[in-house]
C-alpha cells in the first residue's frame, strides 16, 4: 500500500524528508530508501493510532485519529482540521525508530505481570513495549494522563 497522508500517514514522505535534514543521528533514515521510509512512517503511524486521545475525532469516518476537535497544547486551542506539528514530529521518531528497532517483537517481560521474589517485587506497565522517550513527550499534550476531567 502506497503511503497516502490521512489514510495510513500523519506525514508524506517528502514532509519527513524535510524533518531529517535537521535530525542529528539520522544515519538509520538516511541509509534507507524510500519505500523502506514509507513503511516506517506507515507502521509509525499506526503504533500512534493504536493510542488514546483526548478530544474527538474531526469527522467520524475519518481513517486515523488525527485530525481531532477540543485539544489544547500550552494554553492554545489546537486547529481541528489539521494535523499538529507534534503529531508529525512524532511519526517521524518513531519511524526512526522503527527502522532500528523490531517493534512488533515480543518485549521480554511481556508474560509477566508481576514478578515477586522475598521483598523483591518487579512489576510490567501493562503493554510495555514503550515508545521512544521522545514519542511520548511530544504526544504528551494530546494523550490521557490518567485522570479526566469534564467540565459541566
Amino acid at each position: 500500500m502506497a503511503l497516502t497522508v490521512g489514510t495510513n500517514s500523519y506525514i508524506s514522505l517528502e514532509d519527513a524528508k524535510i524533518y531529517f535534514e535537521d535530525r542529528l543521528n539520522s544515519a538509520d533514515w538516511d541509509s534507507s530508501t524510500d519505500p523502506v521510509r514509507s513503511k516506517a512512517l506507515i507502521q509509525a503511524t499506526q503504533i500512534i493510532d493504536q493510542k488514546d486521545f483526548l478530544g474527538y475525532k474531526s469527522v467520524n469516518t475519518q481513517a486515523l485519529k488525527f485530525p481531532r476537535t477540543g485539544l489544547v497544547d500550552d494554553g492554545i486551542d489546537v486547529d481541528g482540521s489539521t494535523i499538529p506539528k507534534r503529531v508529525k514530529d512524532a511519526v517521524c521518531e518513531l519511524a526512526i525508530w522503527c527502522l532500528s528497532e523490531d517493534y512488533t517483537e515480543p518485549n521480554d517481560m511481556e508474560a509477566y505481570q508481576s514478578i515477586k521474589i522475598a521483598v523483591i517485587e518487579v512489576q510490567t506497565r501493562q503493554g510495555n513495549k514503550s515508545m521512544p522517550p521522545m514519542v511520548t513527550r511530544l504526544l504528551s499534550p494530546f494523550m490521557f494522563s490518567g485522570t479526566r476531567i469534564v467540565r459541566g
